[in-house]
């Protein structure tokens, strides 16, 4: 899962921070964050991003850690440390989604002003998932799924955390807030709504497919669908013949034709390997594109992206689900 980066996180990060962290550049100059009224804050990726923009409006200013570089490749670099240490609040993910990356910052610059806010670890554990939930595994010991920003009743938490906290550190535009975070929760109800809706001319028992990894547990939960298997147990690591040849025979039984890539694994071996011997077993298999929201360039970020995103996984699916 995402929150199992590379060794090489927790290898160069500490040094990086320790060395990097301040607000000179290796030329003297003030790495700068605009002039603009508000808080200054970061986050960690995309989907964060559009939360707290929806919230803050054009007050302030958001800059984003991982952008196409997701935390299974991320190298951290000396400007990501002097940014961190010129904001005013640091909203992170947490449920171990991003490693060790939070706990290093904090240990290497232990009088930072910078508020750090674990979005995660404000969610009602009723709602998360286990990885019994997810993919069966109940003995992983890494504890709750951190993809909680894809299930549309913790993203709406997440927002009203953000909220919370945006109108604790500005309170002179709380009101601003509370508006902007109504009109935003608002939007993803309505989004659930439609993606269910969307969802309800197809037969309960053709709403399966198969994952690329498990980062879709909160999604189906929230629209009714169901992954029957995942591809890589790993991101980024192929899954066995043992494994792929237990996956083809699940789809092959319950006849699941639908297999959903993600855009940062869309060329992934063992997909092809998986669509081409459901065409020999006559399955006529459909690859799509689902995009878990994981990265992002950087003239994609906007308030919008997080539904604009959503909506088009649900749109790409429900087509071909409907034909199953």
């Amino acid at each position: 899962m995402l929150r199992r980066t590379l060794f090489t996180l927790f290898v160069i990060l500490p040094l990086a921070f320790v060395v990097g962290f301040g607000c000179i550049s290796k030329d003297g100059t003030q790495v700068p964050w605009p002039e603009t009224p508000g808080p200054r804050v970061v986050v960690t990726f995309a989907p964060l991003y559009s939360f707290v923009k929806s919230v803050m409006g054009d007050r302030g200013h958001i800059k984003t850690i991982l952008e196409t570089t997701g935390p299974h490749e991320y190298h951290p670099t000396f400007d990501d440390a002097r940014t961190i240490d010129g904001a005013d609040l640091f909203f992170f993910n947490g449920l171990n989604l991003e490693g060790n990356l939070i706990s290093t910052i904090q240990n290497a610059r232990p009088h930072t002003k910078v508020k750090f806010i674990d979005l995660g670890g404000k969610l009602d554990k009723n709602t998360l998932l286990d990885d019994e939930d997810t993919h069966g595994n109940s003995g992983d010991a890494h504890g709750y799924d951190p993809h909680v920003w894809l299930g549309i009743n913790n993203a709406k938490r997440m927002v009203e955390a953000i909220r919370d906290e945006l109108k604790a550190f500005d309170p002179s535009c709380a009101g601003e807030y509370d508006r902007n975070a109504a009109a935003y929760v608002a939007k993803l109800e309505q989004l659930k709504v439609d993606g269910r809706k969307l969802l309800s001319c197809i037969p309960e028992a053709n709403r399966k497919f198969v994952a690329m990894h498990d980062s879709l547990g909160y999604f189906v939960k929230s629209f009714g669908l169901r992954i029957e298997g995942v591809i890589e147990l790993s991101p980024g690591q192929e899954p066995s013949r043992m494994e792929l040849d237990k996956l083809i025979e699940t789809c092959t039984k319950k006849k699941v034709r639908v297999i959903a890539l993600e855009p940062q694994y869309a060329s992934a071996g063992g997909a092809r390997t998986l669509e081409r011997e459901l065409k020999r077993r006559g399955l006529n298999p459909v690859l799509v594109v689902i995009d878990p929201l994981e990265t992002a360039t950087p003239d994609e970020f906007s308030a919008d992206l997080y539904e604009k995103v959503m909506r088009s996984n649900l749109a790409i699916l429900a087509e071909a689900l409907k034909n199953q």
